[in-house]
């Protein structure tokens, strides 16, 4: 999540998109204040009508593989309910 967070403010820079039946990927590149191109991807599910966002990866570092490891041992350790309370708490900054 540092990585996402340490982009606030930057210009967001659209490269193009693809679309496979229900699935879809958004290229865009961050421009940073230094100038410096930042790589990322928004990867879409289609529901309906609209289209959900899924995972996003930055400079090839995707937030759902980098978050299923420790998420799968919390709950192997304890519960799905448990991993959602963590969630929540570290949310309200406990």
């Amino acid at each position: 999540m540092d990585k996402v967070e340490g982009y606030s403010g930057e210009k967001v820079v659209y490269e193009g998109e693809t679309i496979d039946e229900d699935y879809g990927t958004v290229k865009v590149k961050i421009v940073t204040r230094k100038n410096t191109n930042i790589p990322a991807e928004h990867r879409l599910k289609k529901d309906g009508n609209r289209w959900l966002v899924y995972d996003v990866s930055i400079e090839g570092v995707s937030l759902v593989n980098n978050y299923r490891t420790p998420f799968n041992s919390i709950m192997a350790e304890s519960s799905y309910a448990n991993l959602i309370k963590m969630l929540k708490d570290k949310v309200k900054g406990k």
